[in-house]
């Protein structure tokens, strides 16, 4: 790259960090957005600023995430599906191929600028609107059960 040569792989360590992170900036904003249940909302409103820097832990020990059969699939499938947009953006030739400079933080836009230049801070946009879409089904059906067992918990203690 600085003798002004053509990079040879598309798939690198700083590629990888650049586009698989807004998976969780989009759960997280769901968690605020659509959900009714206060455990999965007051969840959201932890979470969304850790998200912005690609941290999930609130998520994933306030939901939780970790053996949730019914988030497996979207928290499975997104990152392909990100790094599967990337990378055929990057083959042809929509988006400029990654310098391998890491970047610290995966900050959605800010990163994209860094790594490439506006088209990948785009792609970084469209994966996230993406992401809001493969999410949206899994996360509301996770709020009907939370705001289920929120108001058997509430009769429950009613009755006693």
């Amino acid at each position: 790259f600085s003798a002004g040569h053509a990079l040879p792989n598309i798939i690198t360590l700083s590629f990888i960090d650049v586009f698989k992170g807004s998976r969780h900036l989009a759960l997280a904003v769901l968690l605020l957005i659509i959900c009714h249940s206060r455990h999965m909302k007051s969840v959201g409103k932890v979470a969304v600023v850790p998200a912005l820097f690609g941290i999930s832990e609130p998520m994933k020990f306030g939901i939780p995430m970790i053996l949730n059969p019914v988030l497996f699939i979207p928290m499975t499938l997104t990152p392909v599906v990100n790094v599967a947009m990337a990378y055929f953006a990057t083959y042809f030739n929509l988006i400029p191929r990654m310098t391998g400079i890491r970047i610290p933080w995966n900050f959605l836009i800010v990163s994209g600028f860094l790594a490439g230049d506006w088209r990948t801070a785009v792609l970084q946009v469209l994966q996230f609107i993406v992401d809001l879409a493969m999410y949206y089904p899994f996360v509301k059906f996770l709020d009907k059960q939370m705001q289920k067992r929120e108001l058997d918990g509430i009769a429950e203690v009613e009755s006693k």
